[in-house]
């Protein structure tokens, strides 16, 4: 199942401001994987965004 964008926001806001991982996934309904890939893909983005604006 494709889920729309702002419920990937919604969790990894949820996250962020301190619920746990588990606590998300049972809310939202959804599998805990699904939530550690939405993670891993934020933080991927972060960096790929923090090496950009890197100057030597």
């Amino acid at each position: 199942m494709a889920y729309s964008a702002d419920l990937r926001e919604k969790a990894v806001s949820m996250i962020e401001k301190g619920k746990t991982k588990i606590e998300v996934a049972e809310l939202l309904e959804m599998g805990i994987a699904t939530l550690y890939r939405w993670l891993k893909k934020k933080a991927a983005e972060h960096k790929r965004t923090c090496s950009k604006n890197y100057k030597s």
